[in-house]
Formats: C-alpha cells, structure tokens, sequence
C-alpha cells in the first residue's frame, strides 16, 4: 500500500510569474487544461509565492491587466514523505484542493484530489461500498429557471460548488458548477496575445478577456452543462470513482430514475480515505488551517482531539458539532502575525463558544480550549445544583424538577442554593 505522496505526486504542473496578467494566466489554464496553476515571483527567495485557482477569479471582477499574485491563495504546503492519510485530511479541510510538495525551499510536485483517489480502487473494503454509503443526501437543487445571482448567493452562503438542474418534474436536466461559469459567461477567446509567441511545449497560448455584461440576471439553466454523469444508488464506490476518472470531474451525482438523490463529491472521498486512518478527527470542522505550517497544523489538531474526546467521555455523548476557526493577522506595527482562536461546540439546545488570541499559535489554543472548558463545566455544575424557596418560619426548602417548573409557570422567583466554600 503506496503510504507517502512520493509516489502519488504529479512532478509536471503548470508554473506562472506572479507578475502575469489575469488575460494571459487564463489563456494558460484553458491552453493546459489546468484549474490550478503554482504561482512563482524570482525576485523573492524562495520564489514560491502560491496556487491559483481558476473559479477564485470569478470574485476578482477579472480586470484583466490585474497580477495574478494578487489572486494567490495559500493551501499547506507538505514533504514527498508525508503520509497520503495526512495529506487527503490537509485537502478535505483546504481549499484549493492540491498541495504544492516542498524540498528544500523547492516546489518539486503537486498533490491533487484525483492523485489519491486511485488508493480507493485498491483498498477493497472500500472499493466494493454503495454509492449511497458516502454520498452527501442533503444536496441543493435548482429549477432550470432559477436566477443565476440567487444561486451564486446561495452557493457562497452554503460553501458549495457544484449542483443539479432539474425540470418541473424533478428530474435532472443538467448539472452547474463555478467552472462553468467562468468558461461560459465570464471569458471569451480574444486571439493570439502579442509578444506570446510559442512556448517550449509548441504551443500558442491565446489570450482571454472577460465578458462585461452582466449574467446574473440570466436563467441558472444557461450556464449549466447539459452532460451529466450519474451513477445509481446501488452501485458501487469503484464504478462511482472510474466513472469520475473517465469523465475528468470532481462530483458525480446519485440518481434513481433520472431523479438526484444525492452526490458524491471529492471531499466525501477525501474524508472515507482518511477516516481509514484517523477517524478521531473527523467530528471536529477545522477552518483558516491552511494559513498555518504542517507543524503547527498537527499540534492544534491533537489538541482539540484531546479535548473532543474528554468532552464526548466525561461531559456529552451526543456533541452534534465542534468548529474550530483560526485567523492570523499581521502586526505591521509589531513585525509579527497574531492568532485569533475561535471555538464552538454544540449539544441539543446548548452552544457554548470561547474565543482568546495571541501572537504565540500554543497560546492562543491554550486559552480558547481553557475558556471553552470552563463554559461546559459552569453548565454541568449549574445543572447539578438544588433549587430553594424559602418556607415556613424562614427555612430554605429544596425543590424537585416538577416543582420547579410549578412554580416558574405562577413567576415565583427561584434562586439557586448558595454552597459554602
């Protein structure tokens, strides 16, 4: 079994100056077929400077003399021995979904989704799993005439990317995605760039501008693709992943007779992967992770585990979720970042939340998990505390749940018992 992305990564991506424009990096992506490109500028050291992602530049309002380096993004950055358990949790909690793969201060490969999607196909336990085992059943649905900007809202409001056109009846006529969008609507070949030239592959790279009406007033079916690739219920996750191999996309939709029932997306595939490996991890939701290095990742990441199962242990079994929100900031006054720790854990009926920042990453966690802590300990012993009202000749009676609520239905006033220390 393959154990580090040494032996999944991709050594060919394609590489652009940070100093390229919008128009020309576009022309590349559409040339190569790429949806990501690693972004250098040889004037710093180490050169790398980040990963552009193609839908991202939809939220650029495409001006297209911009510089790509404006547009960078940062997803983590890992070694060629690092595991391909660790490196699928690294795509499944960052967005873009690739790693660049580093060797001494050099880029010397990417790991993307597709890459550890083959593992799947040779682990037959997982291979032979329905369809429906993995899919995501509670998908969002749009009607052909829906208003493209509502579904954009709507998509960024819910962090989703891909969804199913249907017809009155229900039934799946096409399938929309940000990509589609931005080859469809917002770009349109404008011919050969001057001074492009051919690059060394014999290839003449066309420039791309973008289309400057407006769309979002259009119908959501317009800019959907009419070729949908669908999978039934009862089959297996080996024909889901081959069909999404064949077809070159990242989700394949569940369908029974025509109707969507639920889809399988990368990070579903991502995250069966890597729960083979850590499944301690995955009832906590990590963001802004991707602004830290591998190191601290992995130390914030034990932390809150510790946390999380002490907390299911001693505290709640039934914790419906447990978010964890990291944010750096840069202190130009102080030449350093700080770390803002935000922490949010909810039971039925009950959400507790503790947020502490530092310019040290452990102290900040230290704190957030401290405070969160004393949160679902305040909860705990104000629950096990008895209730009193004061009797006859003065005398502080305790009362039981029933009478509690008795009492509380005709506005008596109910104080809880002071405890002696």
């Amino acid at each position: 079994m393959v154990t580090t992305v040494s032996e999944v990564m991709q050594r060919d991506f394609l590489e652009l100056d940070a100093q390229t424009t919008i128009t020309q990096a576009v022309g590349k992506m559409q040339q190569f077929n790429e949806r990501y490109a690693v972004i250098f500028d040889k004037r710093f050291k180490p050169s790398y400077r980040g990963i552009l992602d193609r839908t991202s530049l939809i939220e650029s309002k495409l001006d297209a003399n911009a510089e790509i380096g404006t547009f960078a993004m940062h997803p983590p950055v890992v070694s060629s021995d690092t595991s391909v358990y660790k490196a699928a949790e690294l795509l499944y909690h960052s967005y873009p979904s690739l790693l660049p793969v580093q060797k001494k201060d050099k880029i010397i490969g990417v790991v993307r989704a597709n890459d550890i999607f083959s593992l799947l196909l040779k682990m037959p336990t997982l291979a032979r799993m329905k369809a429906m085992d993995i899919a995501t059943t509670d998908i969002v649905k749009f009607p052909y005439e829906t208003r493209l900007g509502d579904v954009l809202n709507r998509m960024r409001e819910m962090k989703f990317s891909h969804a199913p056109i249907i017809d009155k009846a229900g039934r799946i006529i096409g399938i929309f995605s940000l990509t589609d969008l931005f080859e469809k609507h917002f770009l349109r070949p404008e011919g050969k760039l001057k001074g492009s030239g051919r690059d060394k592959r014999g290839f003449e790279p066309k420039g791309f501008a973008p289309v400057r009406t407006s769309v979002i007033d259009t119908n959501i079916g317009d800019a959907a693709s009419t070729t949908v690739i669908t999978v039934s219920p009862t089959a297996t996750l080996g024909v889901a992943i081959k069909e999404m191999y064949e077809h070159e996309i990242s989700d394949v939709v569940v369908a029974q007779d025509r109707r969507p029932v639920g889809m399988i997306t990368a990070r579903d595939l991502l995250k069966v992967f890597a729960e083979t490996e850590a499944p301690e991890y995955w009832g906590i939701q990590f963001f802004g992770c991707e602004q830290l290095i591998p190191q601290q990742y992995d130390s914030v990441r034990k932390q809150m585990a510790e946390l999380y199962e002490k907390t299911k242990r001693a505290y709640f079994k039934n914790i419906i979720y447990f978010l964890v929100h990291i944010k750096k900031y840069e202190q130009k006054e102080h030449g350093r970042a700080k770390y803002s720790v935000h922490l949010r854990l909810a039971i039925p009926a009950r959400v507790f939340n503790a947020e502490q920042a530092h310019f040290d990453l452990n102290t900040a966690v230290s704190w957030a998990l401290k405070a969160l802590e004393s949160e679902v300990l305040r909860f705990k012993e104000k629950g096990k505390k008895p209730w009193t009202i004061t009797g006859k000749h003065g005398k502080r009676q305790e009362l039981g749940k029933a009478e509690r609520r008795a009492l509380d239905a005709r506005g008596k006033v109910i104080r809880p018992k002071l405890v002696k220390r």
